[in-house]
């Protein structure tokens, strides 16, 4: 058995060699890496139909990993997970937003399309927070929810409606407590 030195002596060298577009490098890299991406998989809840789709996604950040890992911070292998997690968590949520949106009549069924969404207007946003029960949101919080569902960051909407980034937060935080209240009710 390898000690741990031998193994991040192993994938450093492997990821230097990725940097150089050693492809097959990149597949040993992945070999290392194939349980963790697939553990990481199965740890979201989402359909087995999408399970591939978001192992892909851990693939490609851990690629992504190797080309920007500078060596100086954190080891590789914790460098890696943190990205690939971040990957598949943002894969996750484009791919619930984009059902919820299904689910409420806003998209289409057969969209397949991820910006979508950032193209429907704010008035179809507001019509899929206020049915069944959303109306429960002010009219503030309803905006902002809108605008973060359309794919605006914190900051973004902050500007938009030219309030602090901590009032935005803060608005956040409490329309989604009201949203989870509502569905768990």
């Amino acid at each position: 058995m390898q000690t741990n030195s031998l193994v991040n002596e192993k994938i450093n060298s492997l990821v230097l060699a990725v940097k150089s577009n050693d492809t097959a490098s990149f597949l040993e890299l992945l070999g290392h890496f194939s349980h963790t991406i697939s553990a990481l998989a199965h740890s979201f809840s989402l359909p087995r139909s999408e399970l591939e789709d978001l192992c892909q996604e851990g693939r490609m950040a851990l690629y992504r990993a190797a080309m920007s890992y500078d060596g100086k911070s954190a080891q590789f292998s914790t460098y890696a997970i943190t990205c690939m997690t971040n990957a598949m968590i943002s894969f996750a949520k484009k791919y619930k937003a984009q059902n919820l949106g299904k689910a409420y009549g806003v998209l289409p069924e057969d969209c397949e399309d991820e910006a979508y969404s950032a193209r429907l207007s704010s008035a179809e946003l507001d019509e899929l927070l206020c049915r069944d029960g959303f109306a429960g949101l002010s009219e503030y919080e309803r905006r902002v929810m809108s605008l973060k569902l359309a794919g605006y960051k914190v900051g973004e909407i902050a500007k938009k409606l030219e309030k602090e980034t901590k009032s935005v937060e803060n608005t956040l935080f409490r329309a989604r407590q009201k949203l989870k209240k509502h569905i768990d009710g």
